[in-house]
């Protein structure tokens, strides 16, 4: 049976990767609304790490879940 902290961990990153795509969304719409405007950070580059960092979630949750279904078959 799989341990209730494994379970935790999955709750834990699928938190993370909701508030990940929250901040995805709304960085897009900067990326569209800032465009054309000059200065500051680049909008889109950090729009891009926010995409890195939501799929590298995105796979350790996948990872967790293979744990978890063998651990339940165990």
């Amino acid at each position: 049976m799989p341990k209730r902290a494994d379970y935790r961990e999955l709750a834990k990153c699928n938190r993370r990767i909701a508030e990940g795509r929250d901040r995805v969304a709304l960085q897009r719409a900067r990326v569209a609304e800032r465009k054309n405007r000059a200065g500051g950070c680049d909008p889109e580059e950090l729009l891009r790490v926010f995409e890195r960092s939501l799929e590298a979630k995105i796979q350790y949750r996948a990872m967790l879940m293979k744990v978890l279904i063998g651990q339940k078959y165990h």
